[in-house]
């Protein structure tokens, strides 16, 4: 028994790996680029509308929400900068629950179709038709990891508490690793949704039971590209630092390269799965029509 678990695992281990480098052959192909540089572009845009809160026709509407998010006094010069990445963090949920739902679907898409060698597909009709019920998939996903990275550091240590670094270090590097099952738990839904024609109940149920099938490889092709999370949260943690000592108008351009970096984990992420899904899913894409 013990050996056979152990096939089973060089089994995955060696799935995940050819999921990595096909992915990685994939890189240079702008077809597959193109949703997600959309969500890339959606999330600067709102990034420079939020630098540009305090002019009239835009702080009716930002700055309530920029004092929300990180209260009354970053709506001044220079904290606004200190706060901009938690304002962008906080706000770039609803990005990614809107736009981002769509962008995935329709990468997950293009990459079924350059593995298929499928002529004439149209994701992107194929995914705005589906846009809906994307947002529905992923919904439970993004309230898990805001309650992950807002909520429970709040319940954990109250303001006024005092905390070690240990503890903080001991939350982050939790929190990363909760969060990379919480996707993981989510990460096959919209394929179920999109390929097979399923239900958003239906492709929940069948993301578990699939992700029952291959959970170690699952778990890797979420969890080793979110690594690079790390140091771009831990540039951004610094940006005290670049208000102090450079130019607070930097902090904007460290947040547009943490955008693209996530594009390319996200990229990594989904090229990944779909090539998971179609070795290990009797009967891939079987439900999957195109009009």
């Amino acid at each position: 028994m013990t050996e056979r678990k152990g096939v089973l695992v060089l089994a995955q281990l060696n799935l995940v790996l050819w999921a990595w480098l096909e992915s990685l052959k994939d890189l240079g192909r702008f077809r597959i680029w193109r949703p997600f540089l959309v969500l890339a572009l959606v999330q600067v845009a709102m990034l420079l509308l939020l630098t540009q809160f305090f002019r009239p026709g835009l702080s009716s509407m930002l700055a309530p929400l920029i004092e929300n998010a990180a209260g009354p006094g970053a709506k001044h010069y220079p904290q606004f900068y200190l706060a901009l990445p938690m304002v962008f963090s906080k706000l770039n949920f609803a990005v990614d629950l809107i736009v981002g739902s769509f962008c995935v679907g329709v990468a997950m898409l293009v990459v079924w179709a350059r593995i298929a060698g499928t002529k004439n597909a149209d994701p992107w009709g194929l995914g705005l038709r589906r846009a809906f019920a994307l947002v529905l998939v992923r919904l439970p996903l993004l309230i898990l990891l805001y309650l992950l990275a807002w909520q429970l550091p709040t319940l954990l240590f109250p303001e006024g508490v005092e905390v070690s670094g240990t503890q903080i270090r001991l939350l982050r590097y939790s929190t990363f690793i909760v969060g990379a099952l919480i996707e993981t738990l989510f990460v096959y839904a919209p394929l179920f949704l999109l390929f097979e024609r399923k239900n958003v109940a239906a492709a929940w149920k069948e993301a578990i039971a699939f992700l029952g099938r291959v959970p170690i490889a699952s778990f890797l092709v979420v969890a080793v590209p979110s690594l690079l999370q790390l140091p771009v949260s831990f540039i951004l943690r610094r940006a005290g630092v670049v208000v102090e000592t450079l130019s607070p108008e930097l902090v904007t351009a460290l947040i547009v390269g943490a955008i693209l970096i996530f594009a390319l984990i996200n990229f990594l992420i989904v090229g990944s799965v779909v090539r998971v899904y179609g070795a290990r899913r009797e009967n891939p894409g079987g439900g999957l029509t195109w009009n």
